[in-house]
């Protein structure tokens, strides 16, 4: 259902995304398990396993995600029983596509998986990784 979303957003603006294959995906599920979580996949969502994690509390922290300054961003969210992905040419197109998608929880990363940063559906923005000075530099954070 959250890909045919983000595919019909995507072509809706005329916006090329590429969907992240299921091998590459699970690598990323896996490299994110390994560097940013306690390495126990005992919860239903995969945010909840962050160590060492900044958030902030932002209604639009889905286009305060879009802002983070990363060339090629791989936007993954659970979708059914496993996680989807697609690679973007950029933060900015990957906005314009969530401008057009009910709200959904999703994690962004890159192809080195150096960081995360989630939304979840409690208006978190919660992020691990080489974002996280980013995250504390946003006005709306506080310790």
């Amino acid at each position: 259902m959250i890909c045919d979303w983000i595919e019909g957003a995507a072509d809706s603006i005329s916006n090329k995304i590429n969907r992240i294959t299921t091998l590459q995906m699970v690598r990323i599920i896996e490299t994110v398990r390994r560097q940013f979580t306690n390495h126990e996949s005992i919860y239903t969502c995969l945010w909840e396993e962050f160590v060492a994690e900044v958030s902030i509390q932002c209604l639009d922290g889905w286009k305060l995600a879009c802002e983070f300054p990363e060339q090629h961003p791989i936007i993954f969210f659970r979708d059914g029983n496993g996680y989807k992905g697609y690679s973007v040419s950029s933060t900015e197109s990957l906005g314009r596509i969530l401008c057009e998608t009910p709200g959904v929880e999703f994690y962004l990363t890159n192809e080195t998986v150096d960081f995360v940063l989630c939304f979840n559906h409690h208006d978190y923005l919660i992020g691990v990784g080489k974002c996280k000075n980013w995250l504390y530099q946003n006005p709306g954070f506080s310790q």
